[in-house]
């Protein structure tokens, strides 16, 4: 049967299609032809007439096969929504609709929190989410006009079905999108579920959406008091949140005016370890260009962030932490001394690696008495690991 697929395309959907008539629908073998014609690689040389014709036969079939095959036919039909014009929205919405009602539900808590956009993408409800957003870009709707009527009903089934929570957390990617177009429809069907507080979901969305964050001033508004909350969060379930915190960070060096003193402080006060190696490693990446753009970028966000937020407290500064502040002190360029005097307060003996890179970038040449503060902070003979002290 696989091959014949591969060779014999068009008379395999005749044998299926005679087998239908007489009402018999062979569960394997439309699942194996469904995987092959919504194969990515299969999309040249297919015509797109045996696709429709495929659509139509798939139209007459009993529910039974979309609910045991529903992965392949969701598939099928985001291939479909890619290749049909808007003229023949009645005919997709008509296939949608059946795949989407015999997609199988998924209850909150058997979501995989650690990777739940995985999940979603092989689950016929995140493939049909995905088929969904296909047709919107169809439509190219306009900023702030809503979606469209012709493909509403698809965004409402997603986000009303009690069972959908994969699809929503495929569209939790196209978050900022979504919000620019319809904003009314973003809010309540997607954004009210991002709080932990008041939903089972807010872990799988902020997970989704943290894939490629995006952000405009309206939409983090719109969510700022759950998305700090998530920040807050110390469950296992919101450990992964490395492209939230640095969105955070983004918006406190590009957009401050965004977050107050109280809200930053809030969530840096409840940071993790990790959590604090990130918010570094956001700063280091902002460190970019010659030495003296790297001076100025020190001077005028970076320092200042730090001077301002960065904890006080011992316990909150570790070996850990410390790697990383040299990280960062190795990215300065002009400022090295002056960073490196900032860091003297913070810094801890080192219990790993961590000198390679200060050593790389020529600040010991440069800027001697200033490396050797650093490295009296850093280097403790009993903690030190023999590899690092040649460096």
């Amino acid at each position: 049967m696989r091959g014949l697929v591969v060779l014999k395309r068009v008379k395999v959907a005749s044998a299926l299609r005679r087998l239908a008539k007489q009402g018999v629908w062979p569960a394997s073998y439309w699942q194996g032809f469904l995987w092959h014609l919504a194969e990515p690689r299969e999309r040249k040389g297919q015509p797109a007439r045996l696709h429709d014709h495929v659509a139509g036969i798939l139209a007459e079939a009993p529910d039974g096969l979309f609910n045991e095959i529903g992965s392949a036919v969701a598939g099928f039909v985001s291939r479909l929504a890619e290749e049909y014009g808007n003229d023949r929205e009645d005919d997709f919405g008509l296939l949608w609709t059946k795949a989407w009602i015999e997609k199988g539900d998924v209850e909150p808590e058997t979501v995989d929190l650690g990777d739940p956009l995985t999940d979603a993408l092989n689950h016929p409800a995140g493939k049909l989410a995905e088929a969904a957003l296909a047709r919107l870009r169809k439509y190219e709707p306009e900023i702030g006009a809503g979606l469209p009527g012709a493909v509403r009903r698809y965004f409402d089934a997603i986000g009303e079905d009690p069972g959908g929570q994969l699809g929503r957390v495929m569209l939790a990617t196209r978050l900022h999108y979504l919000f620019a177009v319809d904003p009314d429809w973003a809010t309540e069907h997607v954004i009210a579920r991002l709080s932990p507080g008041r939903s089972q979901e807010a872990a799988s969305l902020w997970s989704a959406y943290g894939w490629s964050p995006s952000v405009g001033p309206d939409l983090l508004r719109a969510f700022k008091g759950p998305f700090l909350e998530i920040l807050r969060n110390e469950g296992p379930e919101y450990r992964k949140l490395g492209n939230l915190r640095s969105l955070f960070m983004t918006v406190c060096l590009e957009a401050p005016e965004e977050l107050s003193e109280r809200e930053i402080r809030g969530v840096v006060d409840a940071l993790p370890e990790n959590g604090l190696k990130t918010v570094l490693r956001s700063l280091k990446q902002r460190l970019t260009g010659e030495a003296a753009e790297r001076e100025r970028i020190w001077r005028e966000k970076v320092h200042p962030w730090l001077g301002e937020y960065w904890p006080q407290a011992a316990v909150r500064n570790t070996a850990g932490t410390s790697e990383a502040i040299l990280e960062l002190l190795a990215q300065c360029g002009a400022a090295f001394a002056q960073a490196a005097d900032w860091s003297l307060e913070y810094l801890r003996p080192l219990e790993g690696r961590g000198l390679y890179r200060l050593n790389e970038n020529g600040h010991a040449e440069q800027h001697p008495e200033a490396m050797l503060r650093v490295l009296d902070r850093v280097v403790d003979a009993d903690v030190l690991l023999v590899y690092e002290r040649y460096h």
